[in-house]
């Protein structure tokens, strides 16, 4: 299992590869430069790798903390907001490489996201949430069904102020 979530920033002055380095002996994964090298391919982190992670854009960093959240390759990957703060190119470069990953790998993704347009395309289940109780679930589908025409975002929200 591993996470990623934007609020929670890898070692600002390590370089990229180093942070990878760091994360993958804590992890203790075997063949950790062939790992790096994997992620590094798929994630675009070659440019990167000896950058101080400090100094990336929102972009770059998201990225970083994508390959560190895979580089144990978990069959469980918790996803908080993964595409929070990116521009529309790299939050579709990283929706549709998790889609991708999601497929190759067969994993079970967790995604907490207040992007419904997000939540279409990465997930087949959803459960609404209000002060931590589970307030309606179905598919992004059914939700849509359910509260008509409207975006999930507004159905979400109108749970919310209730």
């Amino acid at each position: 299992m591993n996470f990623i979530s934007p609020y929670i920033e890898l070692p600002k002055k390590l370089k990229v590869k180093q942070n990878l380095i760091v994360y993958g002996k804590l992890y203790n994964v075997q063949n950790l430069n062939d790992r790096i090298d994997y992620l590094t391919n798929k994630l675009r982190l070659k440019d990167l790798l000896n950058k101080i992670t400090g100094e990336l854009s929102s972009g770059q960093k998201n990225r970083v903390s994508l390959a560190k959240a895979l580089i144990n390759d978990p069959t469980v990957l918790l996803l908080d907001e993964p595409t929070a703060s990116l521009d529309p190119e790299t939050g579709d470069f990283v929706r549709s490489f998790l889609e991708e990953y999601k497929k190759e790998k067969k994993i079970s993704v967790l995604l907490a996201s207040h992007n419904m347009e997000e939540v279409k395309r990465l997930c087949s289940s959803v459960l609404m949430m209000k002060d931590g109780l589970i307030v309606d679930r179905g598919t992004p589908e059914d939700l849509t069904k359910k509260y008509g025409r409207k975006n999930l975002e507004e159905v979400f929200l109108e749970i919310v102020r209730k």
